[in-house]
């Protein structure tokens, strides 16, 4: 398997890692992890297929462990930003002034 994925290239490491990656799974799949699975996201960093990604990048283009784990980090770091990736989360954030300044609207309201 290491092997087949190193076989398939790219421009640099970071190219080639984000070719190997939609290679074996789509941008859907890919925003739903991370490396240490935190944000409810999974741990793709424990995962056998992460191990070959790195062994097959780091043969294909002479380059150190961590280079390539911080290449599969943004990777899927952008990945609901491609087109598949679902998009990101909508976070709505309010300070206490504008949900005090909410509140007495909708009490004046009622």
């Amino acid at each position: 398997m290491i092997q087949k994925l190193s076989s398939i290239g790219g421009l640099n490491l970071r190219d080639g890692v984000k070719m190997i990656l939609q290679r074996i799974m789509t941008n859907d799949v890919m925003a739903l992890m991370n490396i240490k699975g935190k944000r409810g996201k999974i741990a793709f960093g424990t995962t056998a297929v992460f191990k070959a990604v790195i062994e097959s990048a780091i043969q294909h283009f002479q380059t150190t462990e961590r280079h390539t784990i911080e290449a599969v980090a943004q990777c899927l770091k952008y990945a609901p930003d491609r087109r598949g990736g679902g998009g990101r989360k909508k976070v709505f954030s309010f300070s206490i002034t504008t949900l005090t300044k909410l509140n007495n609207l909708l009490l004046q309201n009622h």
